[in-house]
C-alpha cells in the first residue's frame, strides 16, 4: 500500500508540473512496470525504459542515457519501503520495542541498504542479515523475511522504474529538455 502510495503522489507530481493527464502517463509507462514486476529485474527492464522514456516521454538523450543506469542502481525508493515495513512487522510479531532512534536507524539502514543491493532478482536477499543486526531482530526472523522478499520483489523492482521514469520525466522537464509528451 504504501509502495502504490508512493508510485501515485510521484504520478499526480509529474502530471501536474508536466500538464498532462495521468492516464497519459501511466499508459505510456506501463509497460516498464510490467517487465519489472514479471522479471523482479531493474535491468531486464533498462532497454524498454530508456525507450519510454526518449520516445514516449520526449526527453532529451543525454538525460535518459544518463539518468537510466544511474536510477536503476541509486533510486529505489519501493526497496527502501518494504525493507522498512518488513522491519516493522518482525519487530512487532517479536515483541521488541521500537524506540524513535529505532525509527531513525531503520530508515537509515533501509535507505543505504536500498542502493547498495545489486539490481538483479534476489539481489536485496543479502541485506537482511545486516538489517536484523542493527535492529537488534532475532536472527529465526530471517527465514519470513526472506520469503516476504521474494514476494515484494517483483512488485517493487516494477514501482522503482516506473518511478524512476516519473523521476526523469519531472527533473527533464525542469531543466527544459522535454520535446514531446
Amino acid at each position: 500500500l504504501a509502495m502504490l502510495i508512493l508510485s501515485g503522489l510521484m504520478l499526480i507530481l509529474a502530471s501536474i508540473l508536466c500538464k498532462v493527464s495521468p492516464i497519459l502517463i501511466l499508459k505510456k509507462g506501463f509497460s516498464t512496470f510490467i517487465i519489472g514486476v514479471s522479471t523482479a529485474s531493474s535491468i531486464a527492464t533498462f532497454g524498454n525504459c530508456s525507450n519510454v522514456c526518449e520516445k514516449k516521454f520526449g526527453i532529451a538523450n543525454n538525460i535518459t542515457s544518463f539518468g537510466v543506469p544511474l536510477g536503476i542502481v541509486m533510486f529505489p525508493p519501493a526497496t527502501a519501503i518494504y525493507f522498512i515495513f518488513i522491519c516493522i512487522y518482525t519487530a512487532e510479531v517479536y515483541g521488541i520495542e521500537c524506540s524513535l532512534a529505532w525509527f531513525v536507524l531503520a530508515i537509515f539502514s533501509a535507505v543505504i541498504l536500498a542502493i547498495a543491493s545489486p539490481p538483479i532478482p534476489g539481489g536485496t536477499l543479502t541485506c537482511y542479515t545486516i538489517m536484523f543486526v542493527q535492529l537488534g531482530l532475532p536472527e529465526e526472523a530471517l527465514v519470513v523475511a526472506l520469503a516476504l522478499d521474494v514476494l515484494l520483489d517483483f512488485i517493487a523492482t516494477g514501482m522503482n522504474m516506473f518511478t524512476l521514469q516519473l523521476e526523469l520525466l519531472v527533473q527533464a522537464k525542469g531543466m527544459g529538455v522535454v520535446n514531446k509528451l
